[in-house]
């Protein structure tokens, strides 16, 4: 029950920053380096959204990149990209356990 909590507490803040960039500005943030316009960049290749083609491998590479600087939303989602090896992610690797622990150390 906790968990569900938590994660709907996260999800308006994930649906917010999503929503907080265009496609042009997350690519221009994330290529230079920016944790929360990865993870956004992350989002839009994953959902297709904005008139974005669908590429889950483009996500997984995007959401990695957020996820090993600490952003915790990419953490998550990487994790799960990583369990379930979607985006080409190889499934099942030590590294998505690694993120998932982080992830439910802040509660998501």
């Amino acid at each position: 029950m906790k968990k569900i909590f938590v994660f709907l507490l996260f999800l308006p803040l994930a649906v917010f920053c999503t929503g907080m960039y265009s496609f042009q500005e997350a690519q221009r943030g994330a290529e230079q380096g920016s944790m929360p316009h990865q993870y956004v960049l992350a989002e839009y290749y994953a959902k297709g959204t904005g008139g974005v083609t669908p590429d889950l491998a483009k996500a997984a590479e995007w959401y990695k990149k957020s996820a090993e600087q600490g952003y915790a939303l990419a953490q998550y989602e990487y994790a799960v990209f990583l369990e379930t090896g979607r985006g080409a992610a190889e499934a099942g690797v030590p590294e998505a356990q690694n993120f998932l622990d982080i992830s439910r150390k802040i509660g998501l």
